[in-house]
């Protein structure tokens, strides 16, 4: 963070001499030139000297369910066999964007567990036929049968998609319920490291969050 601070200010500084906006003279900019490679010099040493684990990748996603869903379709595309998708809620009239997606992304021969987390909540009494109604207008939408739709045994108001290759993507948008188009923003990371991927599915299973068939 130091050595992006300091590369940050000179860029900066070089900018604003460039357009007219400031004078300085040639020993500012040496010495924010400086201070620069001197923290990046730094701050590689300290990377290749600490023995932590490091994720193999991971990326920020900011933006609407738009965005989101294109990370989201980045997982569901590296699957080799299996891949799961949980979400908090359903919405039948929004299934035909997730069929799309879906479709676009799932690879032939792989199968998508797609799970809705929150069956317990107070006047919620339709729950489970709404999960139901959801996968019959996914279906109707053209998705095919090796995508299943359950829901969970405890009540979960995560979201993720998790695929057996070692990406996962977790973020704050409800993917089966967003509406196509909408402004709200939202917040996600992709991330791909099969150590992590599996640490969460350990989680999940050991805290009993699914049903034993699933």
């Amino acid at each position: 963070l130091d050595a992006m601070t300091k590369i940050d200010t000179l860029k900066k500084m070089v900018r604003r001499v460039e357009k007219g906006h400031v004078k300085v003279g040639p020993g500012l900019l040496e010495s924010l030139l400086s201070d620069a490679i001197n923290a990046t010099e730094e701050a590689i040493s300290e990377i290749e000297k600490n023995e932590l684990s490091r994720l193999n990748s991971v990326a920020s996603i900011v933006g609407t369910e738009f965005d989101q869903w294109n990370a989201i379709q980045a997982v569901i595309n590296s699957s080799t066999s299996k891949c799961v998708l949980l979400t908090a809620f359903t919405h039948p009239n929004f299934a035909d964007e997730a069929a799309a997606r879906i479709n676009d992304s799932l690879p032939e021969g792989c199968d998508l567990l797609l799970l809705s987390g929150e069956p317990d909540r107070i006047h919620e009494t339709s729950f489970a036929e709404r999960t139901k109604e959801y996968e019959k207008a996914l279906v109707k939408n053209g998705v095919s049968g090796s995508v299943r739709v359950e829901n969970t045994r405890r009540a979960s108001h995560a979201k993720f998609v998790i695929s057996d290759s070692g990406m996962v993507w977790i973020g704050s948008c409800n993917m089966l319920s967003a509406a196509p188009g909408s402004w709200v923003l939202e917040t996600g990371v992709l991330i791909d490291d099969a150590t992590v991927c599996k640490s969460i599915i350990s989680h999940v299973l050991n805290d009993k969050w699914l049903n034993p068939s699933d």
